[in-house]
């Protein structure tokens, strides 16, 4: 089936253990250039998605993939050490988080990589240090590259936690607030 899509949207705890899937036609691979893999809603409770145990989360040899994570959602990436895609493949990240437990490439084998799209405030990404992010800077550098805002206007957060780092996506203001937050000490300064 290639229209084949997972979505937990209704709070829990799931796991997918992907251990020797490699080179047996693991399901997501029938997967074609769309949102195969859906965690949260925004509308309920939280629910957390682990993929355990498959090196090349987002490979097929012909097709993208996407895995959208919503507000409410979490995906845990436990043993997934690359998101490899012989075409272009993303982590959408709508007010999610995505934890790795290990250090992840976006590039790998004959992939062209995978872009880490952050679309709202708060959007949370989180891996060790290792493979092509060794550090703080090489994450900074991949900045509009690999880690890539969905909202034109907005900056990344970058916390060094030690052996990981997380990316935080912040928003600017709206001119809207900026206004109404320039009106409310226009009014406090005039009480002085």
């Amino acid at each position: 089936d290639s229209q084949m899509k997972f979505d937990f949207r209704n709070g829990g705890n799931f796991v997918i253990d992907y251990t020797n899937a490699w080179g047996k036609s693991p399901t997501f691979s029938a997967a074609a250039a769309i949102d195969f893999i859906t965690v949260g809603d925004d509308k309920g409770d939280t629910v957390t998605v682990t993929l355990q145990n498959y090196s090349s989360l987002l490979r097929h040899n012909s097709l993208g993939h996407s895995i959208v994570v919503n507000s409410e959602g979490v995906l845990e990436l436990d043993g997934v050490d690359s998101f490899n895609s012989t075409i272009s493949a993303n982590i959408v990240i709508n007010g999610g988080t995505v934890n790795a437990s290990s250090f992840v490439d976006t590039v790998y084998g004959s992939g062209i990589g995978t872009s880490i799209t952050f679309n709202e405030r708060d959007s949370s990404f989180t891996a060790a240090y290792g493979g092509q992010f060794a550090d703080l800077a090489a994450v900074q550098a991949d900045v509009n590259s690999v880690f890539v805002s969905g909202v034109p206007s907005g900056s990344f957060e970058y916390t060094d936690n030690g052996s990981s780092f997380t990316l935080t996506y912040i928003p600017e203001p709206t001119s809207a607030s900026l206004l109404g937050l320039g009106g409310l000490m226009l009014i406090a300064r005039r009480k002085r």
